[in-house]
């Protein structure tokens, strides 16, 4: 062996192992993503399911550990052993490409469920309500009920929005956020508790809003009609309006239809449903 080769061999031996920042950096981005995750997940369930907002940002940190993963991988294999950490860069690595499609799927399918009632049920409904409200109840039907002959004609809308009015005054306004379907679990989980006889509702899940008036405000579900939903075409074709309420109490509800899944929906949460 050559004097340099010799010199090269005793340098390297020399050269204490040094564990790569990245790759520390890279499994506990990655660990804490998956911590902060579950953390939300219970939080969400337990306290308040505002809490779940937090799957939205997640994935950007799952991913930003990967990368760091892969990139000190690469620094680890190019030093010549002067870099450790191996075991730490390929844990953030792979924890944080399974953590960035789990909570990428997670967050899609919350954002493909949170726009369509954003951007086209709740405005339907505030639609519908504003034309009831200039007395414009053609118009009303045509967004809100299922026609004549259906149990859900003008008439049958008229008295539905009397009902709501006569407890909260006129109407103002349609709200929709995160805090709506925070307030909807809520009501869920109270009506849940007061095990009501009634067979849970199946088919379709409802889409909350809250229909805000002079003298207070309601959490109100609402049924689109999927089929003409899927050809951008909103149609509400049934609803049921909880009252406020203390929630030790059974609320009062108000159903559009009297048979419809809306009624189904208040019978289960144990609500008294009115005319």
């Amino acid at each position: 062996m050559s004097p340099g080769a010799q010199q090269e061999t005793a340098d390297s031996a020399q050269t204490p192992e040094r564990f790569s920042a990245m790759a520390l950096w890279s499994f506990l981005i990655a660990i804490a993503s998956v911590g902060a995750c579950l953390l939300a997940a219970i939080v969400s369930v337990v306290v308040d399911l505002r809490a779940a907002a937090t799957v939205l940002v997640l994935p950007l940190f799952s991913l930003a550990g990967a990368v760091m993963g892969g990139i000190a991988l690469l620094r680890i294999e190019r030093s010549g052993g002067r870099l450790g950490g191996r075991r730490a860069a390929l844990i953030g690595l792979f924890l944080g490409l399974i953590a960035t499609i789990i909570q990428g799927a997670t967050a899609g399918g919350a954002l493909a469920a949170y726009f369509p009632v954003k951007r086209h049920i709740a405005p339907t409904m505030e639609s519908a309500l504003r034309a009831a409200a200039a007395g414009d109840l053609t118009t009303a039907s045509a967004l809100l009920g299922t026609g004549p002959g259906t149990g859900t004609g003008e008439e049958r809308i008229s008295r539905f929005l009397l009902a709501i009015e006569d407890r909260l005054g006129p109407w103002v306004e349609v709200r929709f956020d995160i805090g709506v379907l925070a307030e909807a679990a809520r009501e869920v989980r109270l009506g849940a508790a007061r095990a009501s006889a009634a067979a849970q509702p199946g088919g379709d899940l409802p889409k909350p809003v809250v229909l805000v008036h002079a003298r207070g405000a309601a959490l109100a579900f609402l049924y689109p009609d999927q089929a003409a939903l899927g050809r951008r075409q909103v149609r509400i074709v049934d609803a049921l309006v909880i009252l406020p309420h203390d929630a030790s109490a059974a609320p009062d509800a108000v159903a559009l239809s009297r048979d419809g899944p809306a009624a189904a929906l208040g019978k289960w949460l144990g609500a008294n449903i009115i005319e």
